[in-house]
């Protein structure tokens, strides 16, 4: 959604899929730039500046847990050297790289690929994951975002 006072104007684009964010600000500064001529998107950004992750930081060695979504219960295995590199695993699968590994305030974020057993996730091909997570009380706990790769 933009608002532009100035211009009396607002545009709100909605999509029923967390996925289509790109889509959805594509079709808003569309909108919007048809009628404002020179319309340029807004740094609409809320999130934390990104930080390289560090070497040798509390987070290396070997997590496992459970992941919870989707109606599934899923063991997860996430293990990050002291050179920074990363894997993750999920269930009975082999480990994937996790790239993109950086920090995001106290979160420590990253990408990775993998398939969540729900039916969302394989009814969308989604393959893709996004890691969120943040240590406390010597755990790490956040999230896990399936998106379909195109």
């Amino acid at each position: 959604m933009h608002m532009v006072p100035q211009e009396n104007l607002a545009c709100v684009a909605l999509a029923n899929r967390s996925d289509n964010g790109e889509f959805v600000q594509t079709l808003a500064d569309q909108m919007a730039s048809t009628i404002i001529p020179n319309w340029t998107t807004p740094n609409t950004s809320v999130s934390l500046p990104m930080a390289d992750f560090p070497g040798g930081t509390v987070y290396h060695g070997k997590w496992s847990g459970k992941l919870h979504g989707g109606g599934i219960e899923t063991a997860v295995s996430l293990e990050i050297t002291p050179t920074s590199s990363a894997t993750l695993s999920l269930g009975d699968k082999g480990p994937e790289a996790v790239t993109n590994l950086r920090l995001q305030g106290k979160a420590l974020v990253g990408r990775s690929v993998g398939m969540i057993e729900s039916a969302d996730a394989i009814r969308n091909h989604a393959t893709s994951l996004a890691l969120k997570l943040q240590l406390r009380d010597n755990k790490l706990a956040g999230c896990t975002l399936r998106r379909p790769i195109p």
